[in-house]
């Protein structure tokens, strides 16, 4: 009877707390219950941040950080993946509460952003192996061809710096990239991170990264509900000084079964093994002719004493 009651007790309590994080009378733009849940969307084709899986559900790093959050906020949500710009146009509109996007001016009038960055945006240009494009600086755009994702930052950047002619805009990057490695011919600019995990999953052995020194893009959360971007923060804040966060980023970014580097780990394990035990022979070696020279000399003096 005891454990029934402090069941109940408990279960009500729970509800009394959810009621109260979902009210919005505490400030949220708008109730967020089960039968209203908050909605996030986010891109289809941003791996490893976003994407749709092998069984059709969305997955990646914003998918998994978004899920603990509302979690420790007790916020039932919804989750859906879409093309850009309609995950902005949604928010906009009243349709979606929730987004992650790049700090730029061409997002400013879809919502506010949360304080934390959840990324920085390195770029480079995936091109075939035996092609001789030199792209290692921003301005080396301005005299070369490169396919963007549509509406992206680096799209947007090229645009906004007069080299928009250049910019051949595509939704499907991966087929772009697919393309290039089969015909041997085309760069693509797109954020390092998406093109090294797309080249890895479907081994495009024929490409060929080079990083591009420019402008660095912030992702942010996007809403138009300004107190849930500070709760948001709030949490972001504990769960990375409780090491939470760094356990989602060791999933998509720094795992041990990571296919980044073409040389597997237990190749730089046995590489490393076999550079010690030549600095050990080395350092015995050297030891061993010091102290042969040491004895030598040595005898020699001996045997000059004996002579004289």
């Amino acid at each position: 009877l005891s454990l029934c009651l402090l069941a109940t007790t408990t279960t009500k309590a729970q509800d009394s707390l959810n009621s109260l994080a979902n009210d919005d009378s505490h400030g949220y733009a708008r109730p967020y219950t089960a039968l209203n849940p908050l909605v996030f969307e986010d891109l289809w084709d941003l791996e490893p941040y976003t994407f749709i899986d092998s069984q059709g559900q969305p997955d990646g790093y914003n998918i998994d950080l978004v899920k603990l959050i509302m979690k420790k906020l007790n916020i039932p949500y919804v989750i859906r993946l879409k093309h850009t710009p309609q995950n902005f146009i949604d928010l906009r509109e009243g349709k979606a509460d929730l987004t992650v996007g790049m700090k730029a001016f061409y997002h400013d009038d879809y919502g506010q952003y949360n304080n934390n960055v959840l990324a920085l945006f390195t770029h480079s240009v995936a091109r075939p192996r035996n092609n001789d494009i030199q792209v290692r600086d921003f301005k080396d755009l301005r005299k070369t061809k490169v396919i963007v994702h549509e509406n992206s930052f680096s799209h947007n950047l090229m645009k906004q710096e007069g080299m928009g002619q250049n910019a051949i805009p595509t939704r499907d990057m991966k087929t772009a990239l697919m393309k290039i490695n089969e015909t041997g011919e085309g760069a693509i600019l797109w954020n390092t991170m998406t093109i090294k995990a797309i080249i890895n999953k479907h081994k495009l052995t024929n490409l060929r990264l080079t990083s591009v020194n420019m402008k660095y893009g912030e992702y942010h959360f996007i809403s138009n509900d300004s107190l849930l971007l500070a709760r948001i923060d709030s949490v972001y804040d504990e769960i990375t000084a409780n090491e939470e966060l760094q356990e989602i980023k060791k999933k998509w970014f720094y795992s041990d079964d990571d296919d980044n580097s073409l040389i597997p780990n237990w190749a730089w394990y046995v590489f490393n093994t076999l550079i010690a035990v030549f600095v050990a022979l080395l350092s015995y070696n050297l030891y061993y002719r010091y102290r042969e020279r040491k004895v030598r000399k040595e005898s020699e003096r001996q045997m000059t004493q004996m002579q004289l």
